[in-house]
């Protein structure tokens, strides 16, 4: 079947960092990126034989002008976001305009009232919130499955801006606003918690601060995240003001509470988003350096985790939007298994199997593959069936899909299984069970 998005033509405004990722992230879902237009048509033309971009044209204008561009995409430092996406709206187009919309409230109050008046599609790319495990909280929380939402705590941390050489657009209040951490990835952490909740942010007490307020600037431009590459070059003192760093308190209307940090200058953390919610049954929590597990936390249990590798258990939002079948598994006491044959495929193999992309139907069932432990751990194993036949007890385990449990498992492609329990490392069996069919991931 063709793809429907092919017959999409996209201009994309911005040659940086954001505008590289989003015309690549177009041509992998098929759309048709015409061009593109950069500060100016030199630097554009020069970016565009390095990334291997489309045409490019002089100015927005221009590029409005094409008939055939449908959408337009704003990936521009933000101050030029206003005007940009006004001339957009006013040509006619879809519009999709990176964070954040405006430098100021009445410049996206203004903007907002503009696009819904239009009639024409208009979004925002807080893309965080499409990653399958935060779909997967949000229908577990608007399911009442943790019960009442209470406390909310995490953060966002990166390093990119951690030295005094580290230059970028986005320390210029002029270009980039008066808040900076806050703005460029706080912004990110906060719609993330109130997709999932549901609950929205009525109050804030925030600490900002500026660490480095003094930095040594080069004399030209610096894409996002690339400073490290700079090397040694001619630079300048520059004054900076907007926040290295932000500790924040806040309420959620319904009485719930939360606190947040945000940073740039925190050393080794690239891109290191992790908010974890805390109600009245049970508590999710969640980091993007982990994107396919889930920690689900219950009193009455140590823990348990999602992964995003087997199918079965995941809720239809997180479905539509992994790439693999996904599905939560607990791990549960079994009568003991006796040694699975040499033949048995490893761990390994058993990933690999499960996570072919052949479509299943929605009823159809098929036997995983079993694990056969390594010598090492047969020998512990055997050491602990001895003494737990003595005691009338027993070694095995089975994963299965429960509704509560006490332990972990979680199976991922070209790894070995990890195990939350003693006993999964030298007994483990796969059940069959349903599988709901492999979906796409826009």
């Amino acid at each position: 079947m063709a793809n429907a998005l092919a017959t999409i033509n996209v201009g994309v405004v911005g040659t940086g960092f954001m505008g590289v990722a989003h015309t690549e992230a177009l041509r992998r879902l098929g759309v048709n990126v015409v061009g593109i237009v950069g500060s100016t048509p030199e630097r554009a033309r020069q970016k565009a034989e390095q990334a291997n971009l489309p045409r490019v044209f002089d100015s927005l204008d221009a590029m409005l002008a094409e008939r055939q561009i449908h959408a337009i995409h704003i990936t521009s430092p933000n101050h030029a976001h206003y005007a940009q996406t006004n001339a957009v709206l006013a040509a006619g187009k879809h519009v999709i305009c990176e964070k954040p919309l405006a430098l100021d409230s009445t410049e996206t109050a203004d903007l907002a009232a503009r696009a819904a008046a239009s009639g024409l599609v208009h979004a925002v790319c807080f893309n965080q919130r499409f990653y399958p495990i935060v779909q997967q909280a949000h229908a577990m929380v608007a399911a009442g499955e943790i019960g009442d939402v209470r406390l909310v705590t995490g953060g966002y941390l990166q390093d990119w801006l951690l030295l005094d050489t580290d230059w970028n657009w986005r320390l210029v209040a002029d270009k980039a606003g008066g808040l900076r951490a806050v703005a460029d990835i706080g912004s990110h952490w906060f719609d993330n918690v109130e997709f999932i909740t549901g609950l929205q942010i009525e109050e804030v007490f925030a600490d900002l601060h500026t660490f480095l307020d003094v930095r040594r600037r080069t004399l030209g431009e610096v894409e996002s995240f690339a400073a490290h590459g700079v090397g040694d070059v001619e630079r300048v003192a520059e004054h900076v003001a907007s926040d290295d760093a932000a500790g924040m308190l806040f309420r959620f209307a319904g009485g719930a509470r939360g606190t947040a940090t945000v940073s740039q200058i925190s050393a080794g953390r690239k891109n290191a988003m992790s908010w974890e919610v805390d109600g009245s049954a049970s508590a999710l929590s969640w980091c993007t350096e982990s994107p396919d597990d889930l920690w689900i936390g219950h009193r009455a249990a140590a823990r348990t985790r999602s992964s995003n590798v087997i199918p079965g258990c995941s809720t239809p939002p997180r479905r539509a939007r992994s790439r693999i079948p996904a599905g939560t598994w607990r791990v549960t006491p079994t009568p003991s298994v006796p040694c699975l044959p040499r033949s048995t495929p490893t761990s390994s193999q058993a990933a690999r199997h499960l996570s072919r992309r052949t479509p299943r139907s929605p009823t159809a069932t098929r036997q995983r593959w079993c694990a056969r432990p390594s010598p090492p751990a047969q020998r512990r194993a055997r050491g602990r069936k001895s003494a737990a036949e003595s005691s009338g007890g027993s070694q095995g385990c089975a994963l299965s899909r429960l509704a509560s449990g006490a332990t972990e498992c979680a199976i991922t492609p070209g790894s070995r299984t990890r195990a939350g329990v003693g006993s999964l490392r030298h007994h483990m069996r796969v059940m069959p069970m349903s599988d709901g069919g492999l979906h796409g991931n826009t």
